[in-house]
């Protein structure tokens, strides 16, 4: 049920639309931690009218911030080519998560499938960056926009203390998939790390950001760490930032995430850092 998720008003009313005339291509968009993969799971098993995706038969789920994207992509066509039963019209879910990250090769085959999807399937995108996917696929999708939680809304969570909420919701800028996750364990959470290593790294100088960076890139984990901490880091700013400010910011975040998806490629890390300290 809807009732079950995290939304924030205007996002619940877009899905509710969308649940009453769905249609055969969805993108969900909203940062890391947004809880974008929960509800295109809830969309794709409302749509199917079960009430999990998991051990579905015509249920295809890729990651494309994982493994070969064209690969996957192609696994999808061919996924998609097997026949459906059942009398439902909608009888089958293909997720695409991150899909902003698929390689413009992986995009042009996955427009194809959109321009003429089976009309038993729907297919879920999710993105973080809606504007690094082709306009083309873009304009063959209908959008859910993940919203941040109305902070009322988090506070009146029963069960954790007033300090636990605030702390989470803060740490989270509002997103239920991080917001859940900090209250389930929130000191020692992967999150809670990487905003502090974000937040010490921005608070130093150009200069004293180089002069961590040999140590940040022998640990790939860790640099990437700091980059989803620049990341929740950067979007806090947009909710409290000036009209003035909000261009620098959003370049910032440009920077951000396209050194998160060069680091999932094996782009030399020391130089991205060193890239990453000075553009900042």
């Amino acid at each position: 049920m809807l009732s079950e998720l995290l939304l924030h008003p205007t996002t619940a009313s877009q899905v509710t639309s969308l649940l009453e005339n769905p249609t055969h291509a969805i993108c969900i968009v909203g940062p890391g931690g947004a809880g974008k993969t929960r509800l295109a799971n809830h969309v794709g098993a409302t749509l199917l009218k079960v009430k999990t995706l998991q051990n579905q038969a015509y249920v295809h789920s890729i990651n494309a911030s994982e493994g070969d994207g064209i690969a996957s992509v192609r696994e999808v066509r061919k996924f998609l080519t097997l026949k459906s039963t059942g009398t439902h019209e909608l009888r089958r879910v293909v997720i695409i998560e991150n899909s902003d990250q698929l390689g413009h090769e992986a995009q042009n085959a996955l427009l194809k499938t959109l321009e003429e999807p089976p009309s038993d399937t729907v297919i879920i995108l999710t993105a973080s960056q809606q504007s690094h996917l082709l306009q083309t696929i873009r304009s063959r999708v209908r959008v859910l926009t993940v919203l941040p939680l109305q902070k009322d809304t988090c506070l009146e969570l029963e069960g954790y203390t007033a300090l636990d909420l605030n702390k989470a919701y803060a740490l989270s800028g509002g997103f239920a998939g991080s917001f859940m996750a900090l209250l389930a364990n929130s000191s020692d959470h992967p999150l809670t790390l990487a905003v502090e290593l974000a937040k010490a790294f921005l608070a130093k100088t150009p200069y004293e950001r180089l002069s961590t960076v040999d140590t940040l890139a022998k640990d790939k984990e860790q640099a990437k760490s700091l980059l989803i901490g620049l990341e929740k880091c950067l979007y806090a700013a947009l909710r409290s930032a000036k009209t003035a400010s909000v261009n620098t910011i959003h370049t910032k975040m440009d920077v951000v995430m396209a050194a998160q998806r060069s680091i999932e490629h094996s782009v030399n890390t020391k130089l991205l850092l060193s890239a990453l300290s000075v553009r900042l």
